[in-house]
């Protein structure tokens, strides 16, 4: 993906069926007044955190973070986290979205482990090489069209709802 199609990316909102709780916080112990996002539940013990000038900012590097945090776990063959809820009674509490080509991959593998098949099962079941299958459930890689997304809901048994949402 080139630069300018991965900045587009980023700046996309994502569906939101994939969100992960951050709490994010003004840091008490900057001196400037900076922003911490920290997922706690994600990383092992210590979770993973990010920060930023402002608190836009660092709910924009949470997205990043977590993000790079799911491709590397990927990489990695480690069991990719399940979203946990937001811890009701604390502030600073915040859902965060992987950025959006993420999160259709991890909605295409979700869906293909509810099935029940391997990814070898679903390319047969759809068509495609198992190879490209692979590709669609990458965090990193995926690069399904909307007619690539209606082959596999379609192999699922499911429809494809794309909605424009306000900023």
């Amino acid at each position: 993906m080139h630069r300018k199609e991965q900045n587009m990316a980023r700046r996309a909102r994502s569906t939101g069926q994939i969100a992960y709780p951050a709490r994010i916080y003004q840091d008490p112990e900057d001196p400037l007044g900076g922003w911490v996002a920290h997922f706690p539940g994600l990383g092992g013990r210590a979770g993973i955190a990010t920060q930023g000038d402002t608190q836009e900012e660092a709910r924009a590097n949470a997205q990043e973070a977590l993000t790079l945090f799911l491709e590397a776990s990927f990489e990695r063959g480690w069991d990719l986290p399940e979203p946990g809820p937001l811890p009701a009674a604390e502030d600073g509490w915040e859902s965060v979205e992987p950025e959006p080509t993420a999160e259709v991959a991890l909605l295409i593998r979700r869906l293909r482990h509810q099935v029940g098949l391997t990814q070898q099962q679903a390319a047969e079941r759809i068509g495609v090489p198992a190879t490209t299958y692979s590709r669609w459930e990458h965090p990193a890689k995926c690069n399904a069209t909307i007619k690539t997304l209606d082959r596999v809901a379609a192999a699922y048994g499911r429809r494809v709802e794309i909605r424009f949402a306000k900023r």
